[in-house]
């Protein structure tokens, strides 16, 4: 899913991609966790980001794999109301969630991967809109918002 690297579009990054794990019937306690993923690590690039960022989720039986990837121009400053105590959580609450952490950053952007284990196995992994991808082994959640588009 690719947004605007906006704070506004962060609620409803997450909530797309709670309907995919959804519909991939991921059970509700790993959705609420990767939800939190996804939602820190948008924030994070809304906050600290260039100007568009694409979320990727990939689940397997065992594992949900997450990446976050601002493009565009360069990280822009954005002027917003800070509360100390609240402030600088995000990868932390990431990396208590996620069973691995890594960042990299290059000229191009900045790429955030999280690997989150599964406490439960997917009764049946499925693609938004296509049925089962790859026997139902794997599903990956690829979908283009203009920033015209409304997402909330």
């Amino acid at each position: 899913m690719a947004a605007p690297a906006d704070e506004r579009h962060v609620s409803a990054v997450r909530h797309r991609v709670a309907a995919c794990l959804d519909a991939w019937r991921v059970c509700p306690g790993d959705q609420d966790d990767i939800g939190l993923i996804v939602g820190e690590l948008a924030a994070n690039e809304a906050r600290h980001g260039r100007d568009d960022m694409t979320i990727m989720v990939s689940v397997s039986p065992a594992a949900a794999h997450i990446e976050v990837v601002d493009s565009g121009g360069p990280a822009r400053s954005r002027e917003r109301e800070t509360d100390g105590d609240e402030c600088g959580r995000g990868l932390d609450i990431v990396r208590c969630l996620a069973q691995s952490l890594q960042c990299h950053r290059d000229a191009a952007g900045t790429r955030v991967c999280a690997d989150y284990r599964l406490s439960g196995v997917p009764e049946n992994v499925k693609e938004a809109g296509t049925g089962v991808a790859s026997g139902g082994r794997q599903a990956h959640l690829v979908e283009t918002c203009r920033a015209t588009t409304k997402l909330d």
